[in-house]
């Protein structure tokens, strides 16, 4: 996933919805913590939170830089269904 990808809307939902600033990622919960939009993101995408192996999970922790562009990096208990997958796309 890049950092800067764009919903269908066309908003930048990353750069947009910050909530918190991130610095290195170390101290942000990813699921738990209000850090993109008004709620964590584990109410924003509830399916994926229940797939995900490592709940607690810090950003950091979530992925790694390259060059310029984050890459998601998800540590998940089950393969993602077809379904799922575009979730995950969203984020």
């Amino acid at each position: 996933m890049e950092l800067g990808t764009t919903l269908n809307n066309g908003a930048n939902w990353f750069v947009d919805g910050i909530s918190l600033r991130l610095g290195s990622g170390e101290k942000i919960k990813s699921w738990h913590d209000k850090w993109v939009g008004p709620e964590p993101l584990m109410h924003v995408y509830p399916r994926l939170y229940s797939v995900t192996a490592n709940k607690y999970a810090t950003v950091s922790e979530m992925g790694q830089w390259s060059g310029e562009l984050w890459l998601w990096q998800w540590n998940l208990r089950r393969q993602l269904f077809d379904w799922e997958e575009l979730l995950s796309r969203e984020l």
